[in-house]
Formats: structure tokens, C-alpha cells, sequence
């Protein structure tokens, strides 16, 4: 019985992204006031070994929570969403290929011919195991757009290079 590979959709919102700049932010925010509380622990003669451990465990939760945070994003640049990421990729850099041997055709006239190429868009297995997904080209403003359809609704476009999730649906 092959897996369904929705496991791999980001979700809607693609919560992973959305957390991250956010999980940055509280992580300086924390930092910041642990830097304050610190010198005003020093200022009001506090024993040193206190101000020590409490600056110790400040920078270990401003550091901590953005690289927790930051774990899901990075697992899509190995693995499965690695090989992913290849392929989109390697479509990206062929859906521009199109764009230069046809020059002044517009990006319709592009996308018509990715069609033309992959009439039911291309298939991609993320392991053997797993169900294929389905990757299509859904505009070329101001780069390619590859929506990967992983399934029961699941839609998702990533940026090739960082691999943040764009858009899902």
C-alpha cells in the first residue's frame, strides 16, 4: 500500500513559515529584556553568580527558539523535500529555457507549452513508498510558479531557493 505524501504540504497557513520570523522575533525580544534585566542585576549589586546563570539561560532561550523554529524549514532542503527541491528547480531553469528560445512570447504562451510538454503537469515521487504529487506551472511572474498538488486539496507553491512556502491552499 503506497503512503500519501500530504504528509509532506506544508499545511494552510503553512504554519512553519509563519512561525519562524515570528519565533526570530520573540527570541531578540527576550534577549533584549534578559540584556536589560542583567545590567540592572549588576546595577542593584546582585550576587554575580545569579546575573551568570540567569545571562547563561537568556541567550540559551533567544537562541533556542529560532533554531527550533527553524528546524522544519531546514529539513525540506534534505530527504525527501530535497529531491523535491531539485526538481523544481531543474523545471524552473527549463521553464526559463522555454522563455529564451521563445523570445517575446508571453508568459501564457509559455505556460501553454510547459502544458504542451507535461499535459497532466509532472509527476514526482517523494519516496518509492508514497503516492506521486503533481507539479504544474501556474504563472512565470517574476519567476516560474510550480504549484506541487500533494493531494486532497493540498496545494503549494515554494520558493526554489529557500524553499519557504509561498503560497498553499
Amino acid at each position: 500500500m503506497l503512503k500519501d505524501p500530504y504528509e509532506y504540504f506544508p499545511g494552510d497557513p503553512p504554519i512553519s513559515d509563519l512561525v519562524f520570523p515570528l519565533a526570530v522575533m520573540a527570541g531578540c525580544a527576550w534577549g533584549a529584556v534578559a540584556t536589560a534585566r542583567v545590567f540592572w542585576k549588576l546595577h542593584r549589586r546582585v550576587d554575580p553568580s545569579r546575573v551568570r546563570r540567569f545571562a547563561i539561560l537568556s541567550l540559551l532561550i533567544a537562541f533556542a527558539v529560532p533554531a527550533l523554529a527553524a528546524v522544519p524549514l531546514a529539513l525540506r532542503h534534505v530527504g525527501p523535500m530535497g529531491r523535491l527541491k531539485a526538481k523544481l528547480q531543474s523545471l524552473e531553469q527549463e521553464s526559463r529555457s522555454i522563455r529564451e528560445t521563445t523570445p517575446g512570447a508571453s508568459d501564457q504562451a509559455i505556460v501553454a507549452e510547459f502544458e504542451r510538454r507535461y499535459p497532466d503537469g509532472l509527476e514526482f515521487r517523494m519516496t518509492p513508498e508514497h503516492l506521486p504529487v503533481r507539479i504544474t506551472v501556474t504563472g512565470l511572474s517574476p519567476a516560474p510558479q510550480l504549484k506541487v498538488h500533494f493531494g486532497h486539496g493540498g496545494d503549494a507553491i515554494f520558493d526554489t531557493t529557500t524553499m519557504a512556502c509561498v503560497y498553499s491552499d
